[in-house]
């Protein structure tokens, strides 16, 4: 429970930094409790006005709350700053004097050990938590670029895991909408060279596969139509390596029918 001459989000972000940074008093616990279980805390404004009224109007909240049993992390009833702290100014300006006359190496030290004493987890809630409050106060052009510096740091493998994982998780009509956007944004040519390519890292067993799960869609119309094309796609030796080769397969197919039956009428 307090007061600020800012917005609720400015506030409550503000106090996730502090939180992420230290874990000194009982509201940095708590707040890094629910960060590192995957929760956010929210800030509600319960009174908003003008003028010097402000201190009695947090006094008289606090109150409230504790009288209704509320576990609030307020060290004092409000109003006038922590005793022997100062006012909320004076504790930011002296944490900022504090923190200016550390040198690189003791700010990197302290950001290791934090680091060393979380686990996997409690880092990317916080990461994450911490990200997206910053990027509240971002231009859409400062988070475009944030966002190419953040995938030009990343693996091939990492790009592709990431995809895979947000192509899971959107529905069927999401997922047509984005190929049909890509689709019109690509060219012929390139629409061709990307099936060419797909194709040629499909083995011919896994071709066949495909061809034989889509005949019972096709008409017998649509089969003798992609015979001709791809009877006029080929060279004549290629065509007549083909028949080879399929005769020879209708030969031996029939020598095992015949030895099947043989072996059938025999016993």
């Amino acid at each position: 429970m307090g007061w600020t001459n800012k917005t609720a989000e400015s506030r409550l972000r503000k106090h996730i930094n502090e939180s992420v940074s230290c874990q000194k008093t009982q509201k940095q616990q708590w707040i890094i409790s629910l960060l590192s279980i995957g929760l956010t805390p929210l800030a509600e404004v319960i009174e908003s006005g003008t003028g010097e009224g402000f201190a009695d109007a947090e006094r008289r909240w606090i109150a409230f709350y504790r009288a209704s049993g509320a576990r609030l992390v307020n060290t004092t009833e409000g109003g006038e700053g922590f005793s022997g702290w100062g006012t909320p100014e004076q504790i930011r300006a002296r944490a900022k004097t504090a923190n200016d006359a550390r040198t690189a190496a003791e700010r990197s030290a302290t950001a290791k050990k934090w680091q060393a004493s979380r686990t996997p987890q409690e880092r990317s809630a916080v990461a994450r938590v911490a990200s997206l409050a910053s990027a509240k106060t971002l231009t859409p052009e400062q988070r475009s670029a944030r966002q190419k510096k953040i995938a030009a740091s990343m693996t091939p493998e990492q790009k592709r895991a990431i995809g895979l994982k947000r192509w899971a998780n959107i529905s069927v009509e999401e997922r047509s909408a984005i190929a049909t956007k890509r689709q019109a944004n690509i060219s012929a040519d390139r629409r061709s060279a990307i099936a060419v390519k797909r194709s040629a890292a499909i083995s011919p067993e896994r071709r066949r596969e495909i061809g034989r799960a889509n005949l019972p869609f096709r008409t017998s119309e649509q089969r003798s139509e992609d015979a001709k094309k791809w009877h006029a796609s080929r060279t004549p030796e290629e065509r007549s390596n083909w028949a080879k080769k399929a005769n020879a397969t209708r030969r031996q197919h029939l020598i095992e029918t015949k030895l099947l039956q043989g072996l059938a009428s025999s016993s």
